[in-house]
């Protein structure tokens, strides 16, 4: 089933299955993966520093679960995710799996310009691990009978939702952990560079600094004075 536009430049409601509280979701996020069985989607909007210490928790305070986890450090060329889980070590006995990096595989998708999100969500294109998913959603479901949690961040919990919607559709929830203001104002200080930086920079490195902007900037405690700083 293919989104038509009307459908994907319309807002996505998450009312229902998203919590914003960090303490509440995190003692929500615990609850259920204690109480999921086989295969199940969870996405979890956070900042990448913040993810190792997350999973910490969460392996001492559900010691019973197997847990792993596949760092994705460079697009998957092929779009094949599910090869990369098959190949896991010792996968037939996880429980849960969480999956970061796969914003990576979204850069070449990833394009500058003008007329904001549109520019970003609207493109004739799938990235092809997004069209991957898209079409082996059954086959992950009936080849790993576990849990499966993905690192995002906001912008990439919302590419992912318009441009892999039949994959996204079978989300069992969808948990926030949003930075404060401080930790947004540090992070995005870490992403201004120079022009004559960016000149010596290969095309994957700008691709991947783009959609490491995109993303800060859509953070909830992100300030238009601090944004101004990347226009251009």
């Amino acid at each position: 089933m293919k989104m038509n536009e009307q459908e994907a430049a319309r807002e996505i409601d998450w009312d229902e299955d998203v919590v914003v509280d960090a303490a509440e979701s995190y003692q929500s996020l615990v609850r259920s993966l204690q109480r999921t069985e086989g295969f199940s989607l969870f996405f979890v909007r956070c900042v990448p520093g913040d993810q190792a210490e997350l999973v910490q928790r969460l392996q001492a305070d559900l010691p019973t679960l197997h847990m792993q986890r596949l760092e994705l450090q460079a697009e998957l060329a092929d779009g094949n995710l599910y090869q990369r889980v098959a190949t896991l070590p010792d996968f037939t006995q996880i429980n849960v799996l969480f999956i970061s990096g796969l914003e990576k595989s979204l850069d070449p998708y990833v394009q500058p310009g003008y007329g904001g999100q549109g520019d970003y969500y609207r493109r004739n294109t799938v990235p092809r691990v997004l069209g991957h998913l898209n079409l082996q959603r059954e086959r992950f479901r009936d080849d790993f009978p576990f849990c499966f949690v993905f690192f995002l961040s906001a912008f990439g919990i919302k590419y992912i939702a318009r441009r892999a919607p039949d994959f996204f559709d079978w989300r069992s929830g969808i948990f926030e952990f949003i930075p404060d203001a401080e930790t947004v104002g540090k992070l995005t200080q870490e992403l201004y560079g120079s022009y004559q930086e960016y000149l010596t920079w290969s095309h994957p490195q700008r691709l991947d600094r783009i959609r490491e902007i995109q993303g800060i900037l859509e953070e909830d405690q992100q300030t238009p004075e601090q944004q101004a700083k990347f226009v251009v």
